[in-house]
């Protein structure tokens, strides 16, 4: 749905309580990255009387929000007043901010169990294997991220399936494993591309251009960072800073034997060829013969 016509219908006030409701959640969702905006959606959000999923998907919402608004604020604010040592206080902020999504998951996934509730079992697994991910866990996170793609395929939970397949992509990522990094963002893209997910398909896509770029397919990984790109600006939603910084690691290597021509025009080639173009290209990367 359109951003900008839901931004409309919230102003004309018109809704039930529970289309308010959904309207707010698709908005805190897709402004990703908005710190100030997403925090000023939040408080709109009324506190549904309705069924307990609505209630543990707002709990999930606000939690979400304090860890990663709070975070990239945090980190604003420390580079306007530290200069040089911004990196250092970045470092920082984003050790103290995985320390606290840990203990946060932790606490969900008790209060999940208690409730019999499996889908927010999986969201809390979900948020446990991200945080082992970012302090470089690699086994724990997969035993973590695996366990809550049991539970949505338990649960019958299509999209949160999907989502997890793009969380194991992101591990494999990580650990530096391209070829079952692309088979698992394959997997992820594949499903969101059926239902144009712009959202997820750019994080899908940025996912191809880490593979490529770990293959030193600078040019390659250009071309899908070009078509992420779009989609970004046209969801509003940039990628998160710690994931912005992973990708640029990960690239910088095979990017910078590259003349600034050659950038331009991989970057302008994935901006400007139709999207379904590059998805069928990423795609068919998967049938590709792989190296060991």
């Amino acid at each position: 749905m359109n951003l900008r016509l839901q931004r409309a219908q919230l102003r004309l006030g018109d809704q039930t309580p529970h289309l308010r409701f959904a309207i707010l959640l698709h908005l805190f969702h897709h402004v990703a990255g908005r710190a100030r905006e997403r925090l000023q959606i939040l408080a709109q959000i009324p506190a549904p009387a309705g069924p307990a999923s609505q209630q543990n998907v707002l709990r999930r919402a606000r939690g979400s929000a304090n860890r990663n608004d709070g975070f990239h604020v945090g980190v604003l604010a420390q580079r306007r007043e530290l200069g040089d040592e911004r990196r250092a206080a970045q470092i920082q902020l984003g050790q103290e901010c995985i320390a606290r999504e840990r203990r946060f998951g932790a606490h969900e996934l008790a209060e999940a169990s208690r409730a019999g509730d499996l889908s927010w079992q999986a969201h809390a697994y979900n948020m446990l294997g991200q945080t082992a991910r970012l302090q470089g866990e690699f086994r724990r996170a997969n035993c973590l991220l695996w366990q809550a793609l049991k539970l949505f395929r338990e649960v019958g939970h299509p999209d949160g399936v999907s989502v997890i397949l793009s969380s194991l992509g992101e591990v494999a990522r990580d650990a530096g494993r391209p070829v079952k990094a692309r088979r698992l963002f394959g997997a992820a893209l594949r499903r969101h591309a059926a239902v144009w997910n712009k959202r997820h398909m750019a994080y899908e896509l940025e996912g191809f251009a880490a593979a490529a770029g770990l293959e030193h397919a600078g040019q390659q990984a250009l071309v899908y960072v070009g078509a992420a790109q779009v989609l970004r600006e046209e969801t509003g939603g940039p990628l998160p800073p710690v994931e912005q910084a992973i990708l640029d690691r990960i690239l910088a290597p095979a990017v910078a034997v590259l003349s600034a021509r050659e950038r331009q025009e991989a970057l302008s080639q994935g901006r400007n060829q139709p999207l379904p173009t590059t998805i069928a290209r990423a795609l068919a990367e998967l049938t590709w013969p792989e190296a060991s």
